[in-house]
């Protein structure tokens, strides 16, 4: 039998992986501006080092790897 919870919250978890993969740049910058808050640089000069664009993306993909996963266990079990 097919698991529709499972499908849909793998879906949802291919989804967001895609969305950080493809945005990456602007989710670490926006996450770079976060920390200038509070310091003496101004939050809208902030650039994010590349290891840390590239750890985003990296992350994300195995963020939507697991939920292909769970889709695929969803339609198995």
């Amino acid at each position: 039998m097919v698991a529709i919870g499972g499908i849909v919250v793998g879906t949802i978890l291919v989804g967001l992986g895609f969305l950080g993969v493809r945005h990456a740049y602007g989710i670490t910058r926006f996450h770079e501006q976060l920390d200038a808050i509070g310091s003496t640089r101004s939050a809208g000069t902030v650039e994010p080092a590349e290891w840390n664009v590239t750890l985003t993306k990296l992350l994300s993909g195995c963020l939507s790897a697991m939920g292909g996963i769970v889709v695929l266990l969803a339609i198995v079990e």
